[in-house]
């Protein structure tokens, strides 16, 4: 790990018993193979088929890691189940065949009901596949949104539920993007869907996004329209990323799931935003650039205006050849992490940030060594966390659960109270390209370790 100088930088706790970190080469993005993995408690579905989970009484795990795993066509891909146990360690546990290329998944629930939705992102076949929790160890397909001659929309990528609940939000990336920028923005946007009480989707709204980035535009990148993630914040505002067009677009969703743009923000141009976190506590957006690897901190006003705040750069360098990822904050706000995805045989890290008391300004701490090109990532709390080598235990344990791409690897960071990174303390294989990390809730079944058949 390398540590920044910074005067208020916290003592670093000991590091005992922690697995030394692989160095690894990153490599540019596969963007026609893609892996999810997914945690969530006791079971997760294929595109056709359910899997059930065999009893681990004797694994005290904490949840489950299901890996989502795509292909070069949309015939391709599997889904691989993984125990998470109390020291981190990822156990592998089961593997089905699917297709269509998993992306990305959301959970909900229907407010109506308070049945338990999961729904996955195909990003190949431009379909979002709903599942409802059943009472078995499986999901149960309600209804797929594909892609028609009225509903044009293609390569569904990121999306969330409105603060009330009814609503799904999605973007739709259009992608891939050609070298010579031969694509046009027909096909990207940002679409709701209507939640119903059994998890199927209806569609409400679908807002094409069109246009390119200003001067001076990164091509190819920056093209033609490309929104990239949808978050959702109270009021039933949504703010969506288009790296295409270089804009942060505030969404209102009505009770109708409707939406419609109220607000239009913009870094410097170039910058590509990508990915955004909210403050846990104050009214505050941080953004993600992925052709410009900065933090863009914004002030969110009452009725979703974003005021710009600051920025920080997420490279030790300049000069460093990589592109920004995600990101994401401790429950407490008081650190945030994001990742670099190197170009080349280098240069893919992770950094570590201190968050200023007004949730303003963030002061980069500690950049992680080079590790295998971190598409994107994600932090979790565990209930419990246990240290086998260190003989101790701890509640309420921050990590970072990273998936690199190039080298097929599912990588296991302790946080420790100053929010420091460990270095790598388990690694477990996974298929090839994977490329993202969402974590359900351990409520499904019960208390996490409470696995069924």
């Amino acid at each position: 790990m390398v540590e920044h100088s910074e005067t208020d930088m916290p003592a670093a706790e000991s590091k005992q018993g922690l697995l030394d970190m692989k160095l690894v080469a990153g490599a540019t993005c596969a963007c026609m193979a893609f892996v999810t993995i997914v945690i969530t408690l006791s079971y997760v579905a294929t595109h056709n088929q359910s899997i059930s989970i065999p009893k681990h009484d004797e694994v005290e795990a904490t949840a489950l890691a299901v890996v989502l795993a795509g292909g070069g066509s949309a015939s391709d891909g599997s889904i691989a189940s993984y125990l998470l146990q109390r020291n981190v360690t990822l156990t592998p546990s089961t593997t089905v065949n699917t297709a269509g290329s998993p992306f990305y998944m959301i959970y909900g629930t229907t407010p109506s009901k308070n049945i338990q939705c999961v729904w996955a992102l195909l990003y190949l076949v431009d379909e979002i596949v709903s599942y409802q929790y059943g009472s078995g160890s499986s999901l149960r397909k309600q209804s797929v949104i594909a892609r028609t001659d009225s509903f044009v929309f293609r390569t569904p990528i990121h999306g969330s539920v409105s603060s009330d609940g009814l609503t799904l939000v999605v973007a739709y990336i259009n992608e891939p993007n050609g070298p010579e920028c031969i694509y046009n923005s027909t096909g990207a946007g940002v679409a709701s869907f209507e939640i119903k009480d059994d998890c199927s989707l209806s569609l409400a709204t679908a807002v094409p996004h069109s246009g390119a980035g200003p001067p001076p535009a990164v091509k190819p990148f920056q093209c033609s329209a490309h929104p990239h993630g949808c978050y959702a914040w109270q009021d039933n505002l949504v703010f969506c990323m288009d790296r295409g067009t270089n804009a942060i677009l505030t969404y209102q969703v009505a009770s109708n799931s409707e939406i419609s743009e109220v607000h239009r923000a913009a870094p410097e141009a170039g910058q590509g935003p990508r990915h955004a976190a909210f403050h846990p506590t104050l009214p505050i957006l941080y953004v993600v650039t992925e052709q410009g690897s900065y933090i863009f901190v914004y002030k969110i006003g009452n009725d979703g205006r974003l005021t710009y705040a600051s920025r920080r750069s997420t490279k030790e360098s300049e000069t460093v050849n990589s592109f920004g990822g995600d990101v994401f904050l401790t429950p407490d706000g008081k650190y945030m992490y994001a990742d670099n995805r190197g170009l080349g045989s280098s240069n893919s890290t992770l950094v570590m940030f201190k968050v200023s008391d007004d949730g303003l300004t963030v002061s980069a701490i500690q950049q992680s060594q080079e590790i295998g090109f971190p598409m994107s990532f994600t932090l979790t709390t565990l209930s419990f966390y246990c240290n086998p080598s260190a003989g101790a235990c701890r509640n309420n344990v921050n990590a970072l659960l990273v998936p690199t791409m190039n080298t097929a690897e599912l990588n296991s960071i302790i946080l420790a109270s100053d929010g420091k990174m460990s270095d790598i303390v388990a690694t477990s294989a996974a298929p090839a390209s994977v490329i993202s990390v969402v974590v359900l809730p351990c409520t499904v079944h019960g208390a996490c370790g409470g696995f069924t058949s």
